[in-house]
């Protein structure tokens, strides 16, 4: 009875039993710990855009240089090729002005042994006439090689002349174009980049002292080099302006 009178008496009062209580949310600032987030990932992504494209700019920069290093050795090299070229042509001219001077003695030759054949045999009555023909003919060929020889030997001089020339303009000519051919390299492949006026002259006189080392010329007069040539030119003839025999297809 006492505990129903004591419920009614509290619905009575509108008093209510006490609730469990409950742990009160954190409160704070949230927004400026964001935007110093915001601030740090702008900053790290602007380092990270800068440093991709300095490595960029770096290695653009270092192929340019290479396609203009490279290119102005390949305008050097096809004119020290040229000269190679050349160099061979002139030593072929000289085998051949051999080849004609030998084949005008071998004419000679010819002539001066059919006559002292015919000499000696014109007592025999029908072998001087084939002696006599055979005579006339090797006096006819001596005739026609003897001015072709006489002549082999100043038009090729006057060529190996020219091929000396082109030589010196070659190699002079190709000197003086390396530095344009690089600095059109250079701005073809990206106009932001330059060569230095000064590097440009440092760079022409270092490879002026390598490229007149590198090569050599020689005139007539050094004795030396000349003999020199003249081994090569001996080494370079055929057998029959070594001998100038009468041997013909290895059966004569």
């Amino acid at each position: 009875m006492r505990e129903g009178m004591e419920m009614n008496s509290m619905r009575e009062s509108g008093k209510q039993p006490d609730k469990l209580s409950l742990p009160h949310r954190v409160r704070g600032q949230a927004f400026p710990l964001g935007m110093a987030l915001l601030l740090f990932g702008s900053l790290s992504g602007f380092v990270l855009y800068n440093t991709i494209q300095t490595a960029s700019d770096k290695t653009r920069l270092a192929n340019t240089a290479d396609a203009a290093a490279y290119s102005g050795l390949q305008w050097q090299a096809r004119a020290l090729n040229f000269q190679a070229y050349t160099n061979r042509a002139m030593v072929a001219n000289q085998v051949s002005i051999a080849q004609g001077v030998s084949l005008a003695s071998w004419s000679k030759y010819g002539v001066v042994t059919v006559a002292n054949i015919s000499t000696v045999l014109s007592w025999v009555p029908v072998l001087n006439g084939i002696l006599e023909g055979v005579e006339t003919a090797v006096r006819a060929v001596d005739q026609v090689l003897t001015p072709i020889a006489n002549s082999m030997v100043n038009v090729v001089d006057k060529v190996n002349k020219g091929l000396s020339i082109a030589q010196e303009s070659m190699y002079y000519g190709s000197f003086a174009a390396t530095p344009s051919i690089v600095d059109t390299v250079v701005s073809e492949t990206d106009p932001r980049f330059e060569t230095s006026s000064a590097y440009n002259l440092y760079g022409v006189a270092s490879n002026l002292g390598r490229w007149e080392s590198f090569t050599s010329g020689f005139d007539d007069e050094d004795l030396p080099a000349m003999i020199e040539r003249q081994n090569m030119i001996n080494h370079s003839l055929d057998e029959f302006s070594r001998s100038r025999n009468w041997d013909f297809f290895d059966f004569w």
